[in-house]
């Protein structure tokens, strides 16, 4: 019993090293982003085609029962960048590629229905983000560390993140006919305490500045 109790100990003594260790391993090379895909006049095409797509992947996700919108969206990428699927340090290719071009994932206006918005708050607004945001965007804020504080800008010159919208939606008189409310909660409770997710009043000077930054990708 002695033994055990000292190899536990040895164990438990060892644990936050290891577990050091296998971070400062996962970030120990900074991850080069495949090159962009540029046609005459300077369009990004591969990222074009990432917006459309995963847009897309939302909106069939929400009509069909059968599309698994995390796998969907998880390939998107995969195709777009041509990353190599077998890759130890997928996650966080995915990550960083995705938070650099992020400022870029505007959803359409849809035929008067749903206006002109961010990937992520168009999965809110389809009420699909449990799988889209709960299950892939933000299940892992460790080896999948994606930004939730894009600041998307309005046509008016008015800026707000994902934040910002939750708390409106919330706030609204119809909130309870449009949501679950509950689960809704919960999501914003998710994004401030696991990614630290603010509202743009909530967010320094430089990081609004960097925020900002992202737009000239």
């Amino acid at each position: 019993m002695k033994i055990m109790n000292v190899l536990l100990s040895i164990f438990f003594l060892l644990s936050p090293n290891l577990a050091l260790a296998q971070t400062q391993n996962l970030n120990s090379d900074p991850i080069e982003i495949p090159p962009e895909q540029l046609l005459e006049g300077g369009i990004i095409t591969n990222v074009v085609h990432m917006k459309e797509r995963m847009c897309t992947a939302l909106h069939q996700g929400r009509n069909t029962d059968s599309v698994n919108i995390a796998e969907r969206l998880r390939g998107i990428v995969l195709f777009s960048f041509d990353l190599n699927a077998d890759d130890e340090r997928l996650e966080e290719q995915i990550a960083v590629i995705f938070n650099r071009y992020s400022s870029r994932m505007v959803c359409p206006a849809t035929s008067g229905i749903y206006p002109k918005q961010h990937l992520f708050k168009r999965a809110v607004e389809l009420h699909v983000y449990q799988d889209a945001l709960v299950e892939f965007f933000f299940a892992n804020p460790i080896t999948f560390p994606i930004d939730p504080n894009v600041i998307e800008l309005s046509p008016l010159g008015s800026e707000t993140t994902l934040m910002d919208y939750i708390n409106r939606e919330l706030a609204a008189d119809n909130a309870k006919d449009k949501h679950n409310v509950g689960r809704l909660i919960r999501l914003r409770r998710l994004l401030q305490i696991r990614f630290n997710a603010k509202t743009v009043a909530e967010m320094t000077p430089n990081e609004i500045e960097f925020q900002l930054s992202r737009h000239k990708y």
